[in-house]
């Protein structure tokens, strides 16, 4: 049986995601937030063929103006989302390869497209993903692994919740309406999707804040 492997899959869309794709039948490890790649590598080494590698990171995070974030906070943010996000890829490429391909689902948000006052660091962190995709897209195409990113504006403090709960659709994004979204691309109906960013937020990216 294939396997899924969830970064921070502790956290409340890790674990909705990690439960669904447990009623699904497939076998789901996970790993927490920065981890750093000695551990990435040991946990996804044995965690069995893993085929679909899902990135996800919900750090917690202050609101603060760019003048008050310090190393520490930053550089924690960067290991948590980017760091951790690009060792969990180099550990599971060797493994894809010989599966003879393989998914890729990096969780983003839509802060990086729109900006966020008080987040610097974070879409600093969240943005990294959106240039990791289109890389990783086009350098592991041959491999038949195919790269795409979900933006997650649910949790996070981004998007609908700036904007009062709502978005032009006439409701809030719910994590399950981003599992569905990372479910469908993870099966067949992703097959011949690899480099696209999909924003969930109920179109209020476009619209604006």
């Amino acid at each position: 049986m294939s396997t899924v492997f969830i970064t921070d899959g502790d956290r409340p869309l890790g674990t909705a995601l990690r439960e669904s794709f447990t009623n699904a039948g497939f076998d789901v490890a996970v790993h927490p937030a920065n981890g750093d790649a000695k551990s990435l590598a040991a946990a996804i080494s044995s965690a069995g063929p893993v085929e679909l590698l899902i990135n996800n990171a919900e750090p917690e995070f202050d609101r603060l103006a760019f003048e008050e974030i310090d190393e520490n906070i930053f550089v924690n943010m960067m290991t948590g989302v980017a760091r951790t996000a690009f060792f969990a890829v180099q550990a599971v490429h060797p493994i894809m390869q010989t599966l003879g391909g393989g998914k890729i689902i990096n969780v983003s948000s839509s802060a990086p497209v729109c900006g966020m006052t008080g987040g610097a660091h974070f879409t600093a962190a969240k943005g990294s993903l959106y240039s990791f995709t289109r890389s990783w897209a086009n350098e592991l195409a041959t491999d038949n692994i195919r790269v795409n990113l979900v933006a997650a504006d649910v949790t996070t403090g981004t998007a609908a919740e700036d904007g009062g709960g709502e978005t032009p659709l006439g409701r809030p994004v719910t994590i399950e309406d981003v599992v569905e979204t990372i479910t469908y691309l993870a099966g067949s109906g992703g097959d011949m999707i690899s480099g696209q960013e999909i924003i969930v937020d109920g179109g209020f990216t476009r619209v604006g804040f």
